[in-house]
């Protein structure tokens, strides 16, 4: 497989790496969004968070947090906005999480782009039929995992 996260990142993008570990790596995108604009990525090969070992999890969570505060001090009007690659919006077949500075929040992203309300509370009813189906999904997937 020809993935551009995996192998000797240090060597392959001197220009671009920021830090590491063992487990987990940082280096500035190649098309960033924003000044400061990083991607937080595992060493080892997976595709999705829930392949990562409690290890790998754990480093990358410090990891991401540690540049949430760096960016934060280099950007003090704007907070740090964290997206998982991982789906639809997946644009390499390895998981990483971009961190970058956003002067905008979850809700204002999701308004302007889906053209979806800022605001409108949900009736009780809708909240409820909500959280039913996502039951009934969690433990139908639970069933398929076992089988």
């Amino acid at each position: 497989m020809d993935c551009p996260f995996c192998g000797n990142v240090e060597v392959k993008e001197t220009r671009r790496f920021v830090c590491g570990d063992d487990l987990v790596y940082c280096v500035v995108n190649f098309e960033p969004l924003k000044p400061h604009h990083v991607l937080v990525i595992p060493r080892r090969h997976v595709q999705r968070l829930s392949e990562l070992t409690p290890d790998e999890a754990h480093a990358l969570n410090v990891l991401v947090d540690r540049l949430v505060d760096i960016i934060s001090a280099l950007h003090p009007n704007e907070t740090p906005a964290i997206r998982v690659n991982h789906g639809r919006h997946k644009s390499q077949p390895h998981l990483h999480v971009h961190v970058l500075p956003s002067k905008g929040d979850l809700r204002d992203h999701i308004s302007t782009f889906e053209g979806v309300p800022w605001r409108m509370r949900a009736e009780d009813d809708a909240l409820t039929a909500m959280a039913e189906h996502l039951r009934a999904a969690l433990a139908d997937a639970d069933i398929r995992r076992e089988e």
